[in-house]
């Protein structure tokens, strides 16, 4: 019995030493593929025009969230998202604008997305009443009367479109 063990192990080591590329090749086809990150995921969703995908990386990328905070590029993902009618975009998107987070502060902005956000979404819904309320402060305390008419015009007249990330 320890006769035949000595003799395994002795043509094992030489075949080891004679191919070492073969087991080398083969330990690498064995590794196991590394999985692709959340975040990776999430962003290649979002490049393919992922509304959901694009606002989570907006909020990602505006927060600090698994990626450095650049709230330039959150403002980028949010508005791609906002175009095709995802109304969390929408009102994340307002409130860049109203405080002037990843660009110039535009209160008319803000309220146009606003109001497109309460357009596209329910009474129904978590935090419609909020965004209304958000909305009618704005109107009253940053916005002149015709300002507020053009932008809810323009707000009804909105349609959302496709987009994916160029």
């Amino acid at each position: 019995m320890r006769r035949s063990f000595g003799f395994v192990m002795a043509i094992g080591v030489a075949l080891m030493l004679v191919q070492p590329g073969l087991v080398q090749a083969q330990a690498q086809a064995q590794a196991p593929v590394q999985p692709q990150t959340p975040m990776a995921m999430m962003e290649a969703a979002a490049n393919r025009g992922d509304a959901i995908a694009q606002t989570n990386l907006g909020i990602a990328h505006e927060f600090g969230y698994g990626v450095a905070q650049n709230p330039q590029e959150a403002v980028k993902w949010y508005q791609l998202a906002a175009t095709q009618g995802d109304v969390r975009a929408q009102f994340y998107l307002s409130g860049c604008y109203e405080m002037g987070t990843g660009v110039t502060q535009d209160f008319v902005q803000a309220y146009y997305w606003l109001s497109v956000a309460v357009a596209n979404s329910s009474p129904a819904s978590s935090g419609y009443v909020e965004m209304i309320r958000r909305r009618d402060r704005l109107g009253r305390t940053r916005l002149k009367p015709d300002q507020i008419a053009d932008t809810q015009k323009r707000s009804r007249e909105w349609k959302p479109q496709k987009e994916a990330a160029k």
